[in-house]
């Protein structure tokens, strides 16, 4: 009993060692005394006027805020099975498979590290939700996976409900609007590459189409060539001109050369259209049957109009 309470001695005054359950441990003793809790197994040293704890425990069936973590720990923490640290109310930390942990439960948020998949993913009701760091893919989810940033692709997504916005570094391409759409897709879409701004719908480039590298900017159905029609501003040419099933026809106003014309100029057949020359002081008419070399049995040129249902032929003469 000396030897004990010789080596508790603290500066000379008297101490001793004790043993007991926490709820029994005093709460003053004499300086130095010792207090090992049987139900944690942790010791303690009285400092005047706390417990400080000198030396962790071990199992033990400790109810005081200690919980059984197991029945195979080996010496170093190794876990040789499932393990569930149960905390306060439902909360917990979870080791499964030796590859996965977890915090949280089921019901509640809860958050799991995976190193099999190299993942970290948060849960919500049994729902992974809320964010999803994917190591082994380089792609990050954030919310309902709404948010997806791909490291690997060098891109992001926001997708919600089909309808968002995509981002493509490598490619430098932007698009907003229904980018998972597919056939009925509805979109806008910025190149930075090709130095494009175009609108998409149902598949087909049509819409707006804005392309600062050739100073050309298009507006209507300009990818169907079977049938598109669409106005182009063609600033490089200093031209503005109506185009229709891959032609140019309808409006050509040629500011470069003071050129206005008016009608199918560059159809394949019957061609009609009218062009105010205004370099040359000309107003010019083209077509076919516009002109006849024979009215009222007279010889001669003469244009052929038409006026309130009725053809009218007037006689033309050289100057």
């Amino acid at each position: 009993m000396f030897g004990i309470e010789n080596s508790a001695n603290n500066f000379g005054r008297s101490a001793g060692l004790l043993a007991n359950t926490i709820a029994n441990r005093p709460t003053t003793a004499a300086l130095g005394t010792l207090f090992i809790g049987t139900n944690n197994l942790i010791l303690y040293r009285y400092n005047g006027s706390t417990w400080d704890i000198i030396s962790g425990g071990g199992i033990a069936g400790a109810t005081n805020g200690l919980q059984v973590v197991g029945t195979n720990i080996g010496l170093g923490g190794t876990l040789t099975q499932n393990t569930d640290i149960s905390g306060i109310g439902s909360f917990s930390f979870k080791f499964q498979n030796y590859s996965s942990f977890a915090i949280g439960n089921s019901t509640e948020p809860s958050m799991i590290f995976d190193t099999t998949f190299e993942t970290i993913e948060t849960y919500h009701s049994g729902v992974a939700k809320g964010l999803k760091l994917d190591f082994a893919n380089n792609q990050y989810f954030l919310g309902n996976q709404e948010l997806l940033i791909n490291a690997a692709g060098g891109q992001l997504d926001f997708n919600f409900g089909g309808v968002g916005l995509q981002m493509n570094n490598f490619g430098r391409i932007c698009y907003l609007g229904d980018v998972v759409g597919g056939f009925n897709a509805t979109l806008l879409s910025v190149d930075d590459i090709n130095e494009e701004i175009i609108t998409f719908n149902q598949g087909f480039a049509n819409g707006i189409e804005i392309d600062f590298a050739n100073n050309v900017y298009n507006f209507g159905d300009f990818s169907n060539v079977s049938n598109g029609t669409y106005i182009m501003v063609d600033n490089s040419a200093q031209e503005i001109k109506t185009w229709h099933t891959g032609s140019n026809r309808g409006l050509l106003l040629d500011f470069t050369n003071l050129i206005y014309t008016l009608g199918d100029y560059n159809g394949s057949t019957n061609q009609y259209y009218i062009t105010i020359d205004d370099g040359l002081g000309e107003l010019r008419f083209n077509g076919a049957n516009l002109q006849s070399n024979s009215a009222s049995g007279n010889s001669g040129e003469h244009l052929v109009i038409w006026l309130n249902g009725t053809n009218y032929k007037i006689k033309l003469e050289n100057p």
